[in-house]
């Protein structure tokens, strides 16, 4: 056994030899998050009535105030003919009550009735011009089309959501970050984001 030692040498460990050089440590974290857009609104329709014209796609960029979706408007400007009619006979009793007031021909009562009835047709008016104007599904920002929901001919019921539109000139990130990289994350001002998509 001596004499095979002897001639064998003593035993060495296996050893990988690396030049050291210095070089930058970055202490980082890899986490997982989602993109999404700044602003998210959705347009309701503001009135019940069939679709009538659709007027965006998916994926179009719109301004704010632009029509997305124009619902049939013949029954509100029927209402609205039928409360302008109202309104100008209004105007003439009151005009007459106000002359025959003036003259004392008239109690100050009726003439109070007649100054009344001319208010409630006005708001009545108010009221069918505001419905007429809200047959226009507008865009409430500026951005892109993410999600047009009715087809033509639909049946929508006031307060329905007819759109989504987004804004993603900037975006908001939304990262999980576990308890434990909380205190290493907390005083940072930037990070890196790299999106793979």
């Amino acid at each position: 056994k001596e004499q095979l030692a002897a001639e064998v040498g003593p035993e060495y460990a296996p050893v990988d030899v690396k030049k050291v050089v210095p070089e930058t440590v970055r202490d980082s974290i890899r986490l997982p998050g989602l993109v999404h857009a700044r602003t998210e609104v959705k347009a309701p329709v503001e009135v019940s009535g069939t679709v009538l014209e659709k007027l965006v796609e998916n994926g179009q960029s719109v301004k704010k105030g632009d029509v997305l979706v124009r619902i049939d408007p013949s029954d509100y400007q029927t209402r609205m003919r039928r409360a302008e009619s109202t309104l100008n006979l209004t105007r003439l009793q009151h005009d007459r009550a106000k002359n025959l007031a003036g003259q004392k021909a008239v109690s100050m009562s009726e003439f109070d009735a007649a100054a009344a009835e001319l208010e409630r047709a006005t708001a009545d008016y108010e009221d069918a011009r505001l419905a007429l104007e809200r047959c226009d599904v507008r865009s409430p920002i500026d951005g892109q089309v993410s999600d047009i929901k009715p087809e033509l001919g639909e049946w929508l019921e006031a307060g329905a959501i007819v759109a989504d539109v987004i804004d993603i000139d900037r975006v908001k990130i939304k990262v999980g970050i576990s308890e434990r990289d909380l205190l290493s994350v907390s005083q940072l001002d930037t990070c890196d984001i790299r999106v793979e998509s």
